[in-house]
């Protein structure tokens, strides 16, 4: 599998069949079985501040406020959280907030890390509509602004309009990578 710089690549499969395992190896947190994997040329070893990831889940640390695990990221804190609609929620704790909000702080962090890639595991997944439109509209500028990104997703519909291609998985096996009109 090859990602070209600029590229916003969809990733998509039945539960199960690695899709998340491959963006971990993306992001040098697990280690492929076989193969290699390079980030420029560069053998990925462990992960980078160039390489930002969204889990499926927020993974906020419990005993930091929102602000300050947005800060952990780098730049923009305050910002990042009024760009994805809970900067009101800048100095709470994450168990203060639900869990479309902390999924949205979490998107923010990785964002503050200002990566050159994005992968981002089913952002998506659990919010409502209003808000996921204003997410797909904050990736969508951040895409256009050059960040190369991967998202793993179940509904083409969310990224129709973004992704340049998609990558499906089936179980066990790659199945085909399409350019998307």
């Amino acid at each position: 599998m090859e990602v070209c710089s600029g590229e916003f690549l969809a990733v998509m499969g039945p539960s199960g069949c690695g899709k998340t395992t491959l963006l971990r190896i993306m992001a040098g947190l697990t280690e492929p079985t076989a193969g290699r994997r390079l980030y420029r040329g560069r053998a990925i070893t462990s992960p980078s501040r160039e390489r930002g990831y969204v889990f499926q889940e927020p993974r906020l640390f419990p005993w930091l406020t929102v602000l300050e695990n947005v800060e952990l990221g780098g730049y923009g804190g305050l910002e990042l959280l009024q760009e994805v609609g809970i900067g009101e929620f800048a100095h709470v704790y994450p168990h203060q907030l639900s869990g479309g909000m902390a999924k949205r702080a979490a998107l923010a962090r990785a964002l503050a890390a200002r990566p050159e890639l994005l992968l981002l595991d089913e952002p998506f997944a659990n919010l409502d509509q209003d808000t996921k439109a204003g997410l797909i509209r904050l990736i969508r500028g951040i895409w256009q602004m050059g960040t190369t990104c991967v998202i793993v997703t179940h509904d083409l519909r969310e990224v129709a309009g973004l992704a340049t291609g998609v990558f499906a998985l089936a179980r066990g096996c790659r199945v085909d990578l399409k350019e998307v009109e």
